[in-house]
């Protein structure tokens, strides 16, 4: 399932969720697999292990360990999301060079291996 990779391997019940209230611009009508196995995730379970017991309570004030269970699902305002931008890591994609970086024979864009996207902007490394 691509939409699971797009969506940094989000659990498959909130993709359909998203996809059938229609929430985001461009994910289509999805129905769940029947026997969905995405390795990476698979491999990611192996590897946890359970955290220790802390002796002491960290929270000192009221509210300190107020948990997001407490809200239930949130309304989105606006202009619905787009994702048509996401594409799992390792694709191949093309990099386009701005006009005054290339001559007049020389190639608009560049193909390049999608490698992670970077934090805090739109941006994304080849």
């Amino acid at each position: 399932m691509t939409w699971h990779e797009r969506f940094g391997h989000a659990n498959v019940d909130y993709i359909l969720k998203t996809s059938r209230l229609d929430a985001v611009r461009g994910l289509p009508k999805l129905k769940k697999p029947l026997n969905f196995e995405c390795i990476p995730c698979r491999l990611n379970k192996y590897k946890r292990v359970s955290f220790q017991s802390i002796e002491c309570t960290r929270s000192k004030a009221p509210l300190n360990l107020l948990h997001c269970d407490v809200w239930g699902p949130a309304n989105v305002i606006g202009i619905k999301p787009s994702i048509g931008h996401l594409r799992p890591l390792g694709s191949i994609l093309y990099v386009g060079t701005p006009r005054p970086l290339r001559g007049k024979l020389d190639p608009k864009a560049k193909k390049g291996i999608l490698v992670g996207f970077t934090l805090g902007t739109r941006g994304y490394r080849v």
